[in-house]
């Protein structure tokens, strides 16, 4: 069993946006479920005891869905987010269960 989930690195606090040079090139603009933040967002995969699969660094903008990809060959027996859920769906049966 697995669980998969992007969390988001903020780079800054939104009121120091056009203030913070720090990853000025690199870093986006991203909205999660708590709100808008600059960064990044950190895609992990874990099992049940904890041990890392994966993981995948983005910027905040990139849509959840398009990691899933890279997740497809780890990912078995999973709990994720339902935007991971569409990608899965797409692949062949016999290759994960969602839960």
């Amino acid at each position: 069993m697995s669980f998969i989930d992007p969390t988001p690195l903020a780079v800054c606090h939104n009121c120091r946006i056009s203030r913070h040079p720090v990853f000025a090139n690199v870093a986006q603009r991203g909205k999660n479920s708590m709100g808008w933040f600059v960064g990044f967002k950190l895609h992990l995969i874990v099992n049940e005891c904890g041990d890392l699969f994966g993981c995948c660094l983005t910027p905040s903008n990139t849509v959840t869905s398009l990691t899933a990809h890279f997740f497809a060959s780890l990912a078995w027996n999973c709990f994720c987010a339902t935007a991971y859920l569409a990608v899965f769906r797409q692949l062949p049966v016999h290759c994960h269960r969602l839960r």
